[in-house]
């Protein structure tokens, strides 16, 4: 919850809003391969779209709008970059 972490999830949020064209699981194998540098695997994107979902009801976000939510997709970067695999390094 650090300002600077909650500012750069806002901006990469932003971002991802703006993005047009692209389907739910394409933007969660781009912001996995951003954050991760790779690709979800199926249970990961079956996991971030309950995510997304689940975001877009907590904030009452119309489904027709998850993709251009600035709110759900500030919310998707920030618990990436809560993943171990995104701190830590192997």
């Amino acid at each position: 919850n650090d300002p600077t972490v909650r500012e750069l999830a806002s901006i990469w949020g932003k971002t991802m809003a703006a993005r047009q064209g692209e389907s739910l699981n394409d933007r969660i194998n781009s912001c996995m391969d951003a954050a991760l540098s790779r690709p979800a695997s199926e249970q990961e994107i079956r996991h971030w779209t309950a995510l997304v979902n689940d975001l877009a009801a907590l904030h009452r976000i119309a489904p027709e709008a998850v993709m251009t939510s600035e709110t759900v997709w500030t919310d998707v970067a920030h618990t990436l970059f809560n993943l171990k695999e995104f701190i830590y390094t192997r």
